[in-house]
């Protein structure tokens, strides 16, 4: 029987504690911290959150089993520890004792497993990231079992997500979905107070947190589309925190003495999808998505676009990740290749295509170069830009052409291919009906999932790597880099996009004077 155990929660504070603090700056209590967005939350709900704003709107109240640490390995959070059992298929949960929700009840085992199986049942990605669970198991007031079909070595990774969030099951019973939709109530420091849609979310502390009293008297969300807006607000100190993947706000906020938290881990890929499996398609020929991805400048669009946030990569993983493949060749940018292969593949004049897209600032400026780039080759490019509400279901399938999506990539790069490549998938997974997913590299991404060694994990993956740019070039990076957050020089401590965006340490958070 092998076991994992991973680190106490004490060393996971005490880094906390020693990386953000302040020395020789005694901190304020009281106060108001504003924090800002360019769109709202489609949910507030845990188990359908998808879109990172929702993570953002969520740091106050929610908190996961698990979060990962400055590498980007998973850590036991609301857990004590959690004890892996290849041979056995389990994983055994052991909770902290004393946590509580914002309406008084505690975190127990029972607690857990419901929200667990709520997860499981109910979860937008529950076929992507907890598809290998069979079931769970209450063994002791605070310890909960996992149990598995088959080995799957990314559930630490997945409960250290939103698919670990923890919700109040009393709240549920008591005033169940449609009550708690508009009410959430997790163990974060801050309560749920109230929610104008579109304008402003207001959190008020939970005096009660596991953690110590919160010294911020009161969390508000607001929401700001336009960046010219937020940054005159930033400027003004009404707003203190914007998270926006506006490139060109962070560098100029930068040259004005704000932060910008980018985080340890590189957190987002924009890249360029092909519909693979439409015959009729252009691009159902493999020579001629080749031939897209050599005419485009990955270097120009990352200057240009991304300011140096982003930079170029040629797989589904940033350079220093131990799941980078160096066998991969990739695409490099030459105009000559990428005609010659149009040639070859009977496309010599070029032909029309779509390139879809989500009516975001930067992604608008990077598709618009983007066409530029294909011009160049002869590709006709009609952009057909998506409003934010509809996107969630566009980013599906596509009947043909091109598609832009920046996807989140952890350091757990098992787990989000797994959640993306794979065969089996259902829900909202980006390219369902258009992206092919082969056999091969099937086989290679479960095998992955399934090692019983770290080793064996990235030997798998490494080779998934070459499959998916190499072999099938299903999609092409334009880089990968960082989800940001501009903030004042005013704010301490609040741990907000130091490690991942998603991530925070409110509860020490405080604003000077």
């Amino acid at each position: 029987m092998k076991k994992i155990l991973f680190m106490v929660i004490a060393l996971w504070l005490v880094f906390f504690m020693v990386a953000f603090s302040q020395p020789g700056v005694e901190p304020v209590k009281g106060g108001t911290l504003v924090i800002a967005g360019d769109a709202e939350a489609g949910s507030l709900l845990w188990y359908l959150f998808n879109h990172p704003l929702e993570y953002v709107q969520g740091l106050p109240m929610y908190e996961s089993l698990l979060q990962v640490d400055e590498s980007g390995q998973p850590q036991p959070y609301l857990l004590e520890s959690i004890d892996a059992d290849p041979d056995a298929l389990t994983y055994t949960l052991k909770l902290k004792e004393g946590i509580l929700f914002h309406d008084g009840s505690e975190l127990t085992a029972e607690v857990c497993k419901w929200a667990l199986e709520m997860y499981k049942e109910n979860g937008r990605k529950s076929a992507s990231f907890f598809p290998n669970i069979e079931s769970f198991e209450v063994t002791g007031d605070y310890t909960v079992v996992i149990h598995l079909s088959s080995w799957d070595s990314t559930i630490p990774q997945s409960l250290a997500r939103e698919c670990g969030y923890m919700f109040s099951k009393q709240a549920w019973d008591e005033h169940g979905k449609e009550y708690c939709t508009k009410h959430p109530v997790g163990t974060g420091p801050f309560m749920f107070e109230g929610w104008e849609r579109d304008v402003s979310k207001t959190y008020v502390k939970f005096a009660d947190y596991w953690q110590g009293e919160p010294l911020l008297d009161k969390i508000e969300y607001k929401i700001y589309s336009d960046s010219l807006v937020a940054q005159a607000s930033l400027e003004l100190g009404e707003v203190h925190v914007y998270y926006c993947n506006d490139y060109a706000l962070d560098a100029t906020m930068a040259e004005k003495g704000f932060n910008v938290a980018t985080g340890t881990i590189p957190l987002q890929m924009p890249f360029i999808l092909f519909n693979s499996v439409n015959e009729d398609d252009p691009f159902y020929d493999f020579r001629v998505r080749q031939a897209v991805c050599h005419a485009i400048d990955q270097q120009a669009l990352c200057d240009a676009i991304y300011y140096g946030y982003i930079t170029p990569v040629n797989q589904f993983a940033p350079s220093n990740s131990a799941y980078y493949s160096d066998d991969v060749v990739g695409y490099d940018y030459d105009l000559n290749k990428a005609k010659a292969l149009l040639a070859e593949a009977g496309y010599a004049d070029g032909f029309s295509t779509t390139l879809q897209a989500k009516n975001e600032t930067t992604i608008v400026a990077c598709v618009t170069a983007i066409q530029a780039q294909l011009a160049e080759i002869g590709i006709d490019v009609e952009l057909d830009i998506i409003e934010g509400g509809d996107y969630g279901q566009a980013l599906t399938g596509w009947d043909s052409g091109l598609f832009f999506h920046p996807t989140g990539l952890p350091a757990a790069i098992i787990n989000q291919a797994n959640s993306m490549w794979r065969q089996g998938l259902s829900g909202i997974v980006l390219g369902l009906t258009s992206v092919m997913r082969p056999d091969d590299l099937n086989d290679v991404i479960l095998s992955a999932v399934s090692a019983k060694t770290d080793e064996e994990a990235q030997m798998y993956m490494q080779q998934a790597q070459v499959m998916m740019i190499d072999k099938y070039c299903m999609f092409w990076p334009i880089g990968v880099g960082y989800n940001t957050y501009v903030k004042t020089p005013k704010l301490h401590d609040d741990g907000i996009g130091d490690i991942a965006y998603q991530m925070s340490t409110l509860w020490t958070a405080w604003l000077e004077k």
